[in-house]
């Protein structure tokens, strides 16, 4: 790093912007092909809330259960209201048994973790929260993982969103091609969220790895939901990341 000229990431991980704080998201979607997929470990379409609500969290695993099970004891929500106010539950698990939140007021959820395990030290099976009619499922931490790999966010109240930088791959091996778009439901030509999505950025990848730097950050504000997603024109694309 040079000690005279440093990157605004070096800035705000030096701490020397006390307001900025650095956002790393993670996706995974596995058997992407002719149909366009969002990247989140469920697969298929992701479908936001349409409304602030109470939800459920439950698990494939019954080691999934907290002080007596291997795998997960305990998760964490981060969540926003529907004022897109920033908000966190802890959960104790209870396997397949579904355990509700106490919360009523989700409406976006931004990170799942699980915080305690037992000696498997992370999931047991696919930890899933989700509306209170088990379906849809809104996040999802995949067996032996410790966190969601979902490729969305929204932007909390009083913040904005700047996209500093970006890697995508995909892994087939068999030379099949990858088109991963970035969206979100704000439009910038009229500064206003829309319902939407408008596309961001793309980029075609075929069993490879690429890392898109922005000299000139992305910008979205507050209620933006941004989420990326990926088709496969030739089909078979086993696994993309983001």
């Amino acid at each position: 790093m040079n000690a005279d000229v440093i990157s605004m990431g070096e800035a705000i991980a030096l701490g020397l912007f006390p307001s900025a704080i650095p956002i790393s998201k993670m996706g995974a979607v596995s058997g992407v092909e002719a149909t366009e997929v969002d990247i989140w470990s469920v697969g298929g379409t992701y479908v936001f809330p349409a409304a602030a609500q109470q939800m459920e969290v439950v698990s494939s695993s019954a080691q999934d259960t907290k002080t007596t099970g291997s795998g997960a004891w305990t998760v964490k929500i981060w969540y926003l209201d529907s004022q897109f106010r920033e908000k966190t539950e802890t959960i104790n698990l209870n396997g397949t048994n579904v355990v509700p939140t106490v919360a009523t007021d989700i409406y976006r959820i931004n990170n799942f973790w699980v915080m305690t395990a037992g000696s498997g030290g992370k999931a047991a099976g696919n930890i899933d929260i989700r509306n209170l009619a088990d379906t849809p499922i809104y996040s999802r931490i995949a067996v032996n993982q410790t966190r969601a790999r979902n490729a969305m966010y929204t932007v909390p109240y009083g913040k904005k969103y700047y996209i500093w930088q970006i890697t995508y791959a995909s892994s087939s091996g068999t030379s099949k091609d990858a088109r991963f778009t970035l969206r979100a439901n704000y439009n910038n030509m009229d500064n206003a969220l829309s319902t939407l999505f408008y596309p961001y950025s793309e980029i075609g990848v075929q069993d490879s790895t690429f890392t898109i730097p922005y000299e000139i950050p992305m910008k979205f504000p507050a209620g933006t939901d941004i989420k990326v997603s990926v088709i496969s024109a030739s089909g078979a694309a086993a696994i993309c990341t983001v």
